[in-house]
């Protein structure tokens, strides 16, 4: 085997690392989009919105919308994507006490939730 031909072996190997990583990178902004997104209609619809931060409550929900007498709170995923164990038990625990949590992968869902609470008060 030449030297070249193992520098275009090297080569086809760091453009598959390296497209994966930029498929990673995508993948990764997606939720972020998604969670953005969702944040600005809400605001459009006068919904505050809160971006839960919690230091020693991991699972607990991405954000926390509250509109007129009405409480929402988002878990934000990729499409497709479930949530974790402990995000699973952090929302059933707060439906246990009455609220409303939703696991959203698109801006649509999240939509069609915000304008059915909004029609239903």
């Amino acid at each position: 085997m030449r030297y070249w031909d193992i520098l275009g072996y090297i080569g086809i190997y760091w453009d598959i690392l390296y497209s994966i990583r930029k498929y990673w990178e995508v993948l990764d902004m997606l939720e972020k989009t998604i969670e953005n997104k969702c944040r600005l209609y809400a605001s459009g619809q006068g919904w505050l919105s809160v971006k839960l931060n919690p230091i020693n409550a991991r699972g607990i929900p991405d954000r926390m919308f509250i509109g007129q007498r009405r409480l929402l709170f988002v878990e934000f995923k990729r499409p497709g994507q479930a949530p974790r164990r402990n995000q699973a038990h952090w929302a059933e625990r707060l439906m246990d006490y009455g609220f409303r949590v939703e696991v959203i992968d698109s801006v649509e869902t999240f939509k069609d939730i915000i304008d059915t609470m909004e029609q239903s008060w």
